[in-house]
């Protein structure tokens, strides 16, 4: 849990298991938000490799809706709708390069997730 004691300070409690007895730890505000910018980067990255995963999972479709879309904006809302994707998966989608789907890559995606 965490609580705004002031503008420069962020506390958070935890609970100590060995004592039940509440930890405090205390954070500037510029800690925190660079907590948070780096913890919603991660979540961002994440997303976008789960798109991945459905692609490769799934990439003779992806390539054939890819390949018989008449533009990139119709090649992403065809994938959104057949895959439930994001926009941002999609954008990903499109722009990723053959490399891409090759084992290796496959494996470092499935790691990363």
């Amino acid at each position: 849990m965490a609580e705004e004691t002031n503008t420069n300070v962020v506390e958070t409690t935890e609970t100590n298991a060995t004592e039940n007895a509440p930890a405090v730890e205390t954070v500037s505000k510029a800690e925190y938000e660079k907590l948070k910018a780096s913890l919603d980067k991660a979540l961002k990255e994440m997303h976008i490799l789960e798109g991945y995963k459905i692609a490769i999972d799934n990439i003779d479709e992806v390539i054939s809706i890819i390949k018989s879309s008449d533009s990139i904006p119709n090649a992403k809302e065809r994938l959104i709708e057949r895959f439930a994707l994001s926009d941002a998966q999609a954008q990903a989608i499109v722009e990723m390069t053959l490399g891409k789907l090759s084992g290796l890559e496959r494996q470092k995606v499935e790691d990363r997730l």
